[in-house]
């Protein structure tokens, strides 16, 4: 993924920062010593040319500002791409297989296909057993669920 910037909100938080600086009356190098960052970097971010969060957060300590006062100012909530329809329907998928979980439709071991039966039954929905097999898989490594092999096929449960 190539590195990406959003210029002028990385300005407007440089802007930020050092308005609060200049109103503690710090000096950048008084920002530097206090952060162990180089007084370059600190003009980096006030000038809106550095991205790091860790930079970022030390010098609100060093400026006695809680980020958040930073971000405090209207921004369009709306991110640089749209989900594709794939990507929908996977997370349209998860989160109705979660609700199966919490329906307790996994007390017992079921396979994938049981799942994608449950799926069309439950939701109309059209998908594949090798699909819903990637997100049961998903689940059992965020600890939503375990697996076991029974009878050569893999069988979730819920923990």
């Amino acid at each position: 993924m190539a590195n990406y910037r959003d210029k002028l909100l990385l300005q407007e938080l440089g802007k930020r920062l050092k308005t609060q600086r200049l109103k503690m009356k710090l000096e950048i190098k008084d920002v530097s010593e206090k952060t162990g960052f180089s007084a370059y970097t600190i003009r980096n971010v006030e000038s809106g040319n550095e991205t790091t969060i860790s930079y970022f957060t030390q010098i609100c300590k060093a400026i006695n500002i809680h980020p958040k006062i930073i971000f405090d100012f209207p921004m369009e909530l709306k991110s640089r791409n749209e989900a594709s329809p794939a990507r929908v329907e996977k997370t349209r998928l998860t989160n109705r297989i979660r609700d199966f979980i919490k329906a307790n439709y996994f007390s017992e071991y079921r396979g994938a296909a049981d799942v994608k039966i449950k799926l069309e039954s439950d939701y109309n929905v059209k998908t594949t057993s090798a699909a819903v097999s990637v997100i049961l898989s998903r689940l059992v490594l965020t600890k939503d669920l375990i697996s076991k092999e029974i009878g050569g096929k893999k069988m979730y449960a819920k923990k």
